[in-house]
């Protein structure tokens, strides 16, 4: 049996696997099943945020917004979500910094 654990933004991660059950995992079924699950629960401007993000991690949230049309303030509601989501984190200060989208 196999213990890891990391350090993520709500936490900690602990995962308690036998190798031939990580190696399943590994397939790709889990991250499919993942997948699938996100693109139920995410809107669709949470999608699209995660797009344009993916495009261009140093992008500002002004520019998201001219680029999606809304409104900076819901830039900035939509951003909350994906981040309490887990889905979305930012690196470094508000400038020069840049966003990370976490594909796990």
């Amino acid at each position: 049996m196999k213990f890891e654990y990391r350090e993520t933004q709500g936490g900690y991660l602990a995962e308690l696997a036998y190798e031939n059950q990580k190696e399943y995992f590994k397939t790709g079924v889990l991250e499919n099943v993942l997948e699938n699950v996100l693109e139920k629960e995410l809107s669709s401007r949470e999608k699209e945020i995660i797009q344009i993000i993916s495009e261009n991690s140093r992008i500002t949230q002004n520019e998201i917004s001219e680029k999606i049309g809304i409104a900076p303030q819901n830039i900035r509601k939509y951003i909350a979500k994906l981040k309490q989501k887990g889905l979305l984190l930012r690196i470094g200060p508000d400038k020069g910094g840049y966003w990370e989208v976490n594909n796990k």
